[in-house]
């Protein structure tokens, strides 16, 4: 009986409201400053009413504008009266007022579950009937809940940090989410997912120092709650690249050289965080250009020495590989006169004639 008493209600109050929008005068057109609503206090008298508030709101769910939203709908104590006040009000509580989360604000479902709640039914009387089949707010502590801090003074923080964060790899710190709250001044927060930790101050953290190479973004929703009211802010945290990877020789630890000549070969490595890479050889028998080519500094001799070894350095500024590199060098054919005689130059052929007698 009390539930068609409330339809009784609501069909009478429609009804005298569009006639009394036939005999209204068109309001004049004033650019108003009127704060949104927090909550379902319409009407900003600092209370909640079935047949002030909760009328007004179903009327504009109806479609209602004008002297058809506010006629007898507006408490004589009212802070907001005109239909532009009214209007600016319910609109600015959007997707609040979708009551049963199912992606749409309708009359006959959200409408008069707020309707109801405000007369002061709750349990199953709440909710019988009204909620549409595709709800996805459906149990009678969600919608209760819920229409709990709709219509509670106590506003929700707002954010006052970004929603993105960037950071180098390979460390844990990412920063700070703040917020503030006009009605409390301990709000706690918390993140979602398994990547990331937030102390109840807001610091947010890695739970594992990411890597640039392996995943260079992430997401996750942060909570921040004032023991009653609650508001939600996605955050994107941005990987950056860092020079962490040392040089990787591509060039191999053996070369073979002719004896009697400078040259040997080149160096060459490459590094995944860098496209500058230079070089550098130890000892004093060789030399190195940065960009990696080796060569000796006086020509060897096989017969000397024929085998060399030394450690080359990669460097790409940051991070730095080293080589043990071998030089093996070639015997070369330097003449029958070698042969024989070896490097010693034969006495007689010291001081060599200026001409020959030949028989």
């Amino acid at each position: 009986m009390k539930n068609l008493s409330i339809i009784l209600i609501v069909a009478l109050s429609v009804a005298m409201s569009a006639l009394a929008s036939k005999a209204s005068e068109a309001e004049s057109s004033v650019s108003l400053s009127v704060p949104p609503a927090s909550n379902v206090d319409i009407d900003g008298n600092e209370k909640f009413d079935a047949l002030t508030d909760g009328l007004l709101i179903l009327r504009s769910m109806f479609g209602l504008t004008g002297d058809s939203l506010t006629s007898s709908a507006v408490a004589d104590d009212a802070l907001y009266k005109s239909a532009e006040e009214i209007e600016s009000r319910i609109t600015s509580l959007g997707v609040r007022i979708d009551v049963d989360n199912n992606g749409r604000v309708d009359a006959l479902t959200d409408g008069l579950i707020i309707l109801r709640y405000l007369f002061g039914l709750s349990g199953d009387t709440l909710t019988n009937g009204v909620l549409a089949s595709d709800a996805e707010r459906v149990t009678i502590e969600d919608i209760e809940s819920h229409m709990e801090r709709l219509s509670s003074f106590n506003q929700a923080p707002i954010f006052t940090s970004g929603a993105i964060f960037s950071v180098a790899e390979n460390q844990l710190s990412i920063g700070t989410v703040s917020a503030t709250d006009v009605d409390s001044e301990s709000i706690t927060f918390t993140v979602s997912g398994t990547e990331f930790a937030m102390t109840s101050a807001g610091v947010l953290s890695f739970k594992v120092a990411p890597d640039y190479e392996t995943k260079a973004t992430y997401t996750a929703t942060v909570t921040a709650s004032d023991g009653t009211n609650t508001a939600t802010q996605d955050i994107t945290v941005s990987v950056t690249d860092a020079n962490d990877t040392a040089p990787v020789f591509t060039s191999g630890a053996t070369f073979s050289a002719a004896e009697n000549q400078l040259s040997i070969g080149t160096v060459s490595a490459t590094d995944v965080d860098s496209e500058s890479i230079s070089f550098t050889v130890s000892g004093t028998e060789l030399a190195m250009t940065s960009a990696g080519v080796l060569s000796f500094k006086v020509a060897p001799d096989y017969e000397t020495k024929a085998t060399y070894t030394a450690t080359v350095t990669a460097s790409d500024g940051t991070n730095t590989a080293t080589q043990s590199i071998i030089i093996s060098l070639i015997d070369v054919f330097e003449g029958w006169l070698n042969t024989w005689y070896g490097t010693k130059t034969p006495s007689f052929l010291a001081s060599p004639p200026e001409s020959y007698t030949i028989f």
